[in-house]
């Protein structure tokens, strides 16, 4: 994302990383970085921009339908501050400071702001046709848009697919507001089926972009490793995730307390257990209690149900990564909670009869105490993300079983240099998950840190175990064991490794350095350190300043002064042009003993 290059957009648009589709998030990065290169705040400033984009373009949702269902096309102070309301709601309430703080979550807000627009652009198409709204008893005229609209809605869905495929569900709520507030189904010239055939037909569309878009990014998910396999999470599981997932958002939406970075999957029997009673009697109460007001307080049912539909991604059906719910799976989802704040603002001032003046002061006073409090837990959510060793803390605190969330504050700790600390982290998730080969690594890491190398060894052996893929791990733990002492053991490692993945360039340079250089003469072997460095050096280009300094060490150890002369001399014409004096120092240094006609030994670590 650091170019905009036909390649890098061909990238873009076809890269599964991380498990994600998002071409115009990777486009949006390539903007910051073009102004801002690395310096976060860039990338923080644009997040924060989107949020507030989108907190202007939902006061004019909230506008739009609240004027909708009062009738009301004037310049109403109780219309403005109901749609106030209901923004700050949205914009302000804790769930959002995760999509907002992390910059990875770039793709909420930002498909977020397109969501919003075509929701806005369909809202207007919508509520200018006449379908329903004699019956519904809606004759006020709307300002009227046209097709206008609908195409505008329909290339803003598209645009928030491709920077996030989240807001797929988005032609269903459409549906929803069809029903309610726009009332589309109710028309006294023709059937409610008819019409609601109609208004599917209309957003065929729509559907096809979602299908597309909505495979794309699971074929992402599946080519980045994300998406769990029905055998790990099975159907009752996955079914039991998403009644909870589906309440968790009620729950944190009324009461935003013990938010973190990371709510783990529990054990099957924990997941099925308490935790699927307790959530299936909040889900069946909140929808039951709904369907009962529904004639009276109609918004309560469209809100949960669009809430639900938006909310089917992400719930846990399609589960891709770690988590059982996410506090930016909310964005979108909770859109409509926002809504509901609103609306009942907007009942109570518009109430008669009594001290009006004083029932409205009383409002605006319990509006202004949830908004105060809702920013100011915010405000402290956002403290969270300063550091990652303040995130990860947290995130031990809300999840303390979680050997993730335990890796990740023992890094952090690492990281700031207090080992002793993370140490015993990394022994406690590991503890709670035997078989987390990131865990073992890292943990591994440390202890090489603080010499205990024959515990490291053991480390990087068991995460090689369970993930052979890590292949960084490979020159750890020959590390490990040259600095234990057994530097055989190390060649062993190193060979079996470049035997069986030759493209791991790290291992096979680090077999041709320790052949050519470790001072055990048992250990060296010229001839076999000049076939691997050769290998490397050809895979990198020829023109590898650090893998030339490798390959004429292991040339000058099989004698070939000459030819070791030649490429450390093109290594450091090479090496003049970068920014990296150390290196340029240790080859003119080896240089200097290549012409004398000396092989170079280490008294050290393996320089590869």
């Amino acid at each position: 994302y650091r170019t905009l290059s036909a390649e890098s957009l061909r990238w873009m648009w076809s890269t599964s990383y991380a498990g994600h589709f998002q071409p115009l998030t990777w486009l949006s990065y390539a903007f910051d970085y073009s102004w801002t290169r690395e310096d976060p705040f860039g990338y923080h400033l644009t997040n924060v921009l989107l949020h507030l984009a989108n907190t202007v373009v939902f006061f004019f949702i909230a506008l739009r339908l609240f004027r909708i269902r009062t009738r009301d096309v004037g310049r109403s102070k109780v219309i403005y501050l109901a749609a106030g309301a209901a923004t700050l709601l949205f914009s302000i309430h804790p769930l959002r400071v995760e999509s907002v703080a992390w910059i990875a979550e770039r793709r909420d807000v930002l498909s977020g702001f397109f969501y919003l627009l075509s929701a806005l652009c369909y809202i207007h198409f919508a509520s200018a046709r006449s379908d329903g709204f004699e019956a519904d008893g809606m004759t006020t005229p709307v300002p009227t848009g046209g097709r206008g609209f609908y195409f505008g809605a329909l290339v803003f869905f598209a645009l928030s697919l491709l920077a996030k495929a989240a807001g797929v569900m988005l032609p269903l709520v459409f549906l929803v507001l069809d029903a309610y507030p726009l009332g589309r189904f109710s028309s006294g010239s023709s059937s409610r089926v008819r019409l609601l055939v109609r208004a599917i037909v209309e957003k065929l569309p729509f559907f096809l972009l979602a299908v597309f878009v909505g495979l794309r990014a699971l074929h992402a998910q599946e080519a980045g490793g994300a998406l769990y396999a029905l055998a790990d999470h099975d159907a009752v599981s996955r079914t039991a995730q998403s009644i909870y997932g589906v309440a968790f958002y009620i729950w944190k939406s009324l009461w935003p307390a013990g938010l973190g970075p990371l709510y783990p999957i529990p054990a099957r029997e924990v997941l099925v257990g308490t935790m699927l009673l307790i959530s299936s009697v909040t889900v069946l109460s909140a929808f039951g209690a709904a369907v009962l007001v529904r004639r009276r307080y109609p918004i309560v049912l469209a809100v949960l149900v669009a809430y639900a539909v938006q909310l089917l991604p992400v719930v846990g059906m399609f589960q891709s990564g770690p988590q059982l719910v996410a506090d930016r799976y909310s964005y979108l989802s909770c859109l409509g909670f926002a809504l509901l704040g609103g609306a009942c603002v907007l009942a109570w001032a518009r109430r008669g009869g009594g001290n009006v003046k004083r029932e409205r002061a009383v409002v605006t006073l319990l509006a202004a105490v949830v908004l105060a409090s809702l920013s100011h837990l915010a405000f402290r959510q956002c403290g969270y993300w300063d550091t990652a060793g303040k995130l990860w803390q947290r995130g031990v605190a809300v999840s303390p079983d979680s050997s993730i969330a335990l890796v990740n504050y023992a890094d952090a700790l690492a990281e700031s240099g207090d080992a002793r600390a993370a140490i015993l982290l990394y022994d406690r998730a590991l503890r709670l998950e035997a078989r987390d080969p990131i865990a073992a690594s890292h943990f591994g890491r440390v202890l090489a840190r603080v010499g205990d190398f024959e515990h490291a060894a053991r480390l990087f052996e068991l995460a090689l175990r369970l993930d052979p893929n890590r292949s960084a791990d490979y020159a750890r733990l020959a590390e490990a064991k040259i600095d234990s002492g057994r530097p055989e053991d190390a060649v062993r490692v190193l060979t079996a490794r470049a035997k069986r993945a030759p493209h791991d360039l790290d291992a096979v340079g680090m077999l041709a350095s320790l052949r050519a250089t470790y001072p055990d003469e048992s250990i060296r072997d010229g001839a076999e350190a000049v076939r691997w460095a050769t290998h490397v050096h050809r895979a990198r280009g020829g023109r590898h300043p650090a893998t030339m300094l490798t390959l004429s060490t292991a040339l000058a150890e099989a004698g070939d002064f000459d030819r070791a002369v030649a490429v450390a001399t093109e290594a450091v014409t090479i090496a003049l042009t970068g920014k990296n004096p150390r290196l340029v120092a240790e080859l003119q240094r080896r240089l200097a003993m290549f012409r004398e006609r000396k092989p170079y030994h280490f008294g050290g670590s393996v320089v590869n």
